[in-house]
């Protein structure tokens, strides 16, 4: 089986991060002149290594390393490259030890959520007899991290000492990871882009999330440009699939590389992510956790300054590097060791989904600040400081969020929500977010019916209001049949009103002592009753009815009588009248009476006209025709041209 894996380097500049690449893969990552000539790694490299898995004889390890560069002066750079990595590579050189750079970028692993690491004593030839000391003061050096108890492997690249047992640790490293993540939701954060004579517009870069096929159609977000898969590279060969966890370079069909300089062009560059159409929604207003590294705690540099409101900041996500502002819930600032629920406002699209890390660092670009997990990828400016939003960043207590903690939270904060819409903007799979929600409606905590799910809280709420309203209608009307589904929606709360979600809340409520029966919910035991101030009414309007009954007057002619407003919704539901239309109700002997004329002389005549049935019943037009329409409407007869027929398949 072959697993594919990233590997990304860290460490400060000159500690010897490219000749170790090159010493464990034979490929010198630098490639730029401008590296060549300066010695040092301005951009990203990249180089791939393949390794033997120490649990599995016949499993294949296909590392892609990438190798970031180390000077202060690049770190946004380093920060594009380790964003989707499953094991970091810290570097520190013997003759110099742990450096600023070292700091920054272990804090930079630790807030992007990276797990497990190896530290690396490079040059231990410089400085032999003191490897033992060395290897405490990093210890020392990493004491309160997430990585504590890293391995700590002492190499010589020039001396060719510690290779191979690097090689060993980081097979056991990568064995002890899980399998990269396939849940169905690729994205492919462009880290770089080139055209290539013949073929067009290529761009690379690491693969999460789900796989890459062939001829895939694509999205290039945030710009939301439309494109296709023309051919695919996983480590330099062709192929038709790419896996997750890969280093992948795409072919792109009809879209042009973004040139620099040029930023009114379309196109594809740095920081865009390739992605499937229907996921990653572009956004700039984020609800996020965000975290100050306690780590900071006593140093006096810029980097563990408090964060005010509204800062300015840049937000390094993937391989993207996006200007805006952070605000926070409460109107502390952020200090060193602490976290909180907090909103990022940018000045232009990103392409996030809730549970993604993100870096933050100052606007010069000269200090890492602090890092953050989304929440929502798409927030509200105006709603930010809400009631409803405070409740939804109270479910969660820092950055390392799990799934049921989201499920549990975004179900709350909507309410009602279709299934297949919960967390489809989010690093979780379909699968494994369909599991929970199993687990979430056994345990009581959600209510889930015909595709959607809803919180229970707010479902018994709602329901008991529902029932209010309708014993109230039946207090306050009883002579109706029962409360109208339009009216008892409308005094519901307003998220009924997407489609097919108030028809969850009737079938829910059915089941107990309600019925729907027509346009009205009522309950099973009410009778209707005519009160005293309304027999009058009633009388009059039977009796004017009772003239013709074929052929009544217009409902505006029967409004003249007083109370027969309330008298023809009486009558209607107790079944006594019949209203064919806005403007017509006829007492139900009447109508039927005309019906079964109309049947008549179709079963005589085989068919009739408009004319033909008018004189046949002695009813004006004004009668005929909505009888006509409702009798084809209910499928008794059949309109061929001008002539209506029995329907013979009744």
């Amino acid at each position: 089986m072959v697993r594919h894996l990233i590997l990304a380097t860290a460490g400060h500049v000159d500690h010897g991060k490219s000749a170790l690449v090159q010493a464990l893969t034979s490929t010198d990552p630098d490639r730029l002149p401008e590296e060549k000539i300066r010695g040092i790694t301005i951009d990203l490299g990249f180089a791939e290594l393949r390794l033997t898995s120490g649990a599995d004889p016949d499993g294949e390890l296909r590392i892609g390393i990438i190798d970031v560069p180390g000077h202060e002066d690049f770190v946004k750079n380093m920060v594009a490259g380790v964003g989707c990595v499953d094991l970091g590579m810290i570097v520190v050189a013997a003759d110099d030890g742990w450096m600023p750079q070292t700091e920054e970028h272990l804090q930079i692993l630790e807030y992007l959520g990276v797990q497990r690491v190896v530290v690396v004593l490079n040059k231990i030839d410089l400085a032999p007899d003191d490897r033992e000391f060395l290897e405490e003061v990093i210890r020392d050096e990493l004491k309160g991290s997430s990585f504590a108890a890293a391995p700590i492997i002492a190499t010589s690249t020039t001396k060719d000492i510690g290779i191979s047992e690097l090689k060993t640790q980081l097979v056991e490293q990568f064995d002890q990871l899980p399998d990269s993540a396939d849940y169905g939701k690729p994205r492919l954060s462009v880290d770089r882009t080139f055209s290539v004579k013949g073929h067009g517009t290529v761009v690379t870069g690491s693969l999460t999330g789900g796989q890459m096929k062939l001829d895939q159609p694509v999205m290039i977000q945030p710009r939301g440009i439309s494109s296709r898969i023309r051919a695919l590279q996983s480590f330099g060969e062709n192929t038709d699939v790419a896996q997750p966890g890969a280093r992948v370079a795409v072919n792109l069909a009809n879209v042009a590389v973004r040139r620099s300089g040029e930023g009114g062009q379309e196109g594809v560059g740095r920081g865009d992510v390739v992605t499937s159409p229907e996921f990653s929604i572009p956004t700039q207003v984020v609800d996020c956790w965000v975290e100050k590294s306690a780590r900071l705690v006593g140093k006096s540099m810029a980097a563990a300054k408090s964060l005010k409101q509204g800062v300015r900041i840049r937000v390094h996500h993937g391989s993207s590097n996006t200007p805006g502002r952070l605000y926070f819930l409460d109107s502390d600032p952020l200090v060193v060791g602490a976290q909180k629920a907090a909103q990022l406002r940018m000045e232009g699209p990103i392409a996030l989904v809730a549970g993604d890390r993100f870096v933050i660092r100052d606007w010069s670009e000269t200090h890492t600040l602090a890092g953050g997990t989304v929440l929502d990828a798409l927030g509200d400016v105006k709603s930010f400081r809400s009631r409803e939003r405070r409740a939804f960043f109270e479910r969660f207590e820092g950055p390392n969020v799990s799934l049921a903690t989201f499920l549990e939270a975004v179900v709350a904060d909507a309410h009602l929500i279709r299934e297949e819409r919960v967390l489809r903007q989010s690093v979780f799979g379909s699968h494994e977010i369909k599991v929970a929600i199993k687990v979430h409606e056994d345990q009581g905590r959600i209510f889930r019916r015909k595709g959607w799910v809803v919180d229970v809280p707010f479902w018994e709420q709602q329901v008991q209001l529902a029932e209010t309203l309708v014993d109230c209608f039946h207090r306050d009307h009883c002579e109706r049949l029962g409360i109208s589904l339009s009216q008892l929606r409308s005094q519901l709360d307003g998220r009924w009103g997407e489609q097919g979600a108030f028809d969850v809340l009737l079938d829910g409520m059915i089941s107990g002592g309600l019925v729907v029966e027509g346009t009205v919910m009522r309950r099973r035991d009410h009778e209707i009753s005519m009160p005293a101030d309304l027999e009058q009414a009633v009388g009059r309007l039977r009796a004017e009815l009772g003239k013709k009954s074929t052929e009544p007057p217009s409902r505006k002619q029967l409004l003249e009588i007083g109370g027969a407003d309330r008298a023809i919704r009486f009558l209607v539901d107790t079944g006594e009248l019949f209203e064919l239309s806005n403007d017509l109700v006829f007492l139900s002997s009447g109508f039927q009476q005309l019906e079964e004329q109309v049947r008549a002389y179709l079963t005589r005549t085989g068919g009739a006209t408009v004319s033909d049935l008018r004189q046949a019943t002695g009813v004006s037009r004004r009668i005929m025709l909505p009888l006509l329409e409702d009798l084809d409407q209910r499928g008794v007869t059949v309109r061929e041209g001008d002539l209506r027929h029995l329907n013979e398949s009744r």
